[in-house]
């Protein structure tokens, strides 16, 4: 019978997987060797592990004829061994990165034979024998212009617990010409020409009555090179036309700004840990780079391989106070209604853009034309939502979003409407034949009461049933408020007609 002797840290024999109930993976050691083993898993969860066991004392799973005898002295052991890391593989992520830290992932564990355990970092002890670490990189695309209409673009970045918010109006740049110009002119002298560069678009007396486009060719200090083809006096408006470009750069300069307070950062200061680089792809267009830090020794690492946190951006647009498509300008529209007195009906449509999920129908005053609607209210009776020309494929008509469609006829069977409180009607019925101001037909108060337009007058509001104790001989009163509530009369009710 040959003998062979036994040898603490055997990938063979003393070596095990460690499993915690509730969580890790279904793994399994094969292919162990002298010198190492293999260890492969099912993986279910981005925060599922495998624990490997190097030494127990007491070497609770080999075989009686197999197990060393216990051992808990390893003074003087020295443990050495590479980490190589592939930056090519997808989901992999380094020992020290601090995502799903329900284990120390960067730390080997001793635990004593009192029960207290020990953690010892790895990185703390490590020295780079090749390579170098490549930088985690995030890539934002920005495209468009600024659509000067009076409304504002925005654009949200959502970084750990830190906004950065920029605006179309945050990016606006405006100077004044310092002279009258002639046209032909090619170099305008201005009060400053910070903001502007070669490429960019400029107005001149914009929306005044030399209104004027041109391209910047050059930009010196207090003066802009642009070719003019009419005068514009001194103190003129000369207007940067906002660009992608340019909301690119004010948020990398954002990101990128030291302090505890910054305008457009709301959050700490997140500098040490992304760095901003804006760049431009076209006339429109443009973006940003986010780079993460790379740490050094034992400092928390940001590499491709790191602690990768979630870059979130949204973008949209709001004209005087409303929320309009996103992107710039109207997807459709506006269209400009002439409004009277009297009751009209009117087809509104709007359309999805390629890609987009969400639909807003706005109806407000529209000043385009110096209208202005200055007294009055504006009623929308019977708005439905309607897809296509199909008046089947209608929504229900409601004060609330609803997000299933409802087909158009006779409903058969109980309704039931319920009220959201006890204060406010929960049944009103409009129309134009209503003699009330309001132009109400039907409505059910919150207290029961049944209020009725009636073909004249102001109205009646049905109240209570009461009983009658004069003249005798009748059963009951229903009394009859105007619809105001205050008591008008009462109705006799006779009980065998």
């Amino acid at each position: 019978m040959t003998s062979e002797p036994l040898h603490i840290f055997d990938p063979r024999r003393n070596v095990q997987l460690q499993g915690f109930a509730g969580r890790a993976a279904t793994t399994t050691i094969h292919d162990a060797t002298e010198t190492g083993v293999s260890i492969s898993g099912i993986f279910q969860a981005a925060e599922d592990f495998a624990v490997l066991g190097w030494w127990n004392a007491n070497d609770y799973f080999n075989h009686l004829r197999l197990k060393h005898l216990p051992k808990t002295d390893l003074s003087g052991l020295k443990l050495e061994f590479d980490i190589e890391y592939d930056q090519a593989l997808d989901g992999a992520i380094r020992l020290d990165a601090a995502k799903y830290p329900s284990v120390s992932w960067d730390a080997m564990t001793f635990v004593t034979g009192a029960g207290d355990s020990h953690e010892v970092r790895l990185l703390d002890h490590v020295t780079v024998v090749s390579g170098s670490e490549a930088a985690a990189t995030v890539l934002i695309d920005i495209s468009g212009k600024e659509n000067m209409d009076g409304g504002i673009d925005w654009l949200h970045l959502y970084f750990r617990d830190t906004r950065y918010t920029v605006t179309s109006s945050d990016c606006r740049v405006e100077t004044q010409l310092r002279a009258n110009v002639n046209a032909g002119d090619i170099t305008l002298p201005v009060q400053s020409s910070a903001g502007f560069d070669t490429g960019d678009g400029i107005w001149i007396e914009r929306a005044g009555r030399n209104e004027e486009e041109t391209t910047v060719i050059g930009a010196g200090t207090g003066t802009i090179h642009a070719s003019v083809s009419m005068g514009h006096p001194s103190g003129s408006f000369v207007t940067r036309k906002t660009k992608a470009w340019h909301v690119a750069k004010k948020l990398a300069d954002i990101i990128n700004t030291v302090g505890a307070s910054v305008a457009g950062r709301f959050g700490p200061d997140q500098s040490g840990v992304i760095h901003a680089q804006a760049w431009a792809s076209g006339p429109s267009t443009g973006g940003v780079t986010l780079t993460f830090a790379l740490g050094a020794g034992a400092t928390a690492r940001y590499g491709k391989l790191g602690n990768l946190d979630r870059v979130f951006v949204a973008h949209g647009r709001t004209l005087a106070g409303v929320p309009v498509s996103v992107g710039q300008g109207y997807l459709a529209g506006p269209t400009s209604i002439t409004l009277t007195t009297a009751w009209q009906r009117f087809k509104i449509t709007g359309t999805l853009a390629a890609g987009q999920t969400g639909l807003w129908i706005v109806v407000r005053q529209f000043a385009g034309n110096g209208d202005n609607w200055t007294s009055g209210a504006i009623y929308l009776w019977g708005a439905c939502l309607q897809q296509g020309n199909d008046p089947k494929a209608g929504y229900a008509r409601t004060w609330a979003s609803q997000t299933a469609a409802v087909a158009a006829g006779i409903a058969c069977g109980a309704t039931v409407i319920a009220a959201k409180d006890n204060a406010e009607s929960p049944l009103r019925i409009y129309g134009p034949g209503s003699n009330l101001a309001d132009h109400r037909l039907v409505e059910v108060t919150a207290g029961g009461e049944l209020i009725l337009a009636g073909g004249t007058g102001s109205g009646y509001r049905l109240a209570e049933l009461m009983g009658a104790t004069n003249p005798s001989g009748w059963s009951g009163v229903l009394k009859v408020k105007t619809p105001a509530g205050t008591t008008a009369g009462y109705i006799l009710l006779y009980s065998n007609p």
